[in-house]
């Protein structure tokens, strides 16, 4: 009897925890660390396009997301804060997502702004 209300606590416990980390939503930021951006996109944003903006608000990069992994390299841009979109074909589904970077550019070994999107 003990056993059987133990098993139940455990699982409301695991409920209601479930329910305070809520859904993520179509778009999972794993992590934004080392001047990169990365996250994982739902099946439905599979084919969805990724713009990167400046802080001037200009266009630095468009680009058509091919995979469910995705990485956005920043480490040859000046720092400074980016603006990230991702929009689904019929624009239904929309993110919008800022990073900011902190570190120094690497731009000496490569001249001018470079913006690396990588799909995995």
């Amino acid at each position: 009897m003990k056993t059987g209300r133990g098993v139940v606590v455990a699982l409301l416990i695991a409920a209601s925890t479930m329910g305070a980390f809520g859904d993520p939503g179509p778009i999972k930021v794993v992590s934004t660390k080392r001047d990169v951006f990365y996250f994982k996109v739902d099946e439905a944003l599979v084919g969805a396009s990724l713009e990167v903006y400046d802080e001037r608000g200009n266009k630095m990069i468009e680009q058509r997301i091919e995979k469910k992994r995705v990485i956005v390299d920043f480490y040859y841009d000046q720092p400074g804060r980016y603006i990230i979109k991702v929009a689904d074909e019929e624009d239904k589904i929309k993110e919008v997502f800022i990073f900011e970077k902190f570190g120094p550019s690497h731009a000496e070994r490569f001249a001018g702004d470079f913006v690396l999107v990588t799909d995995f």
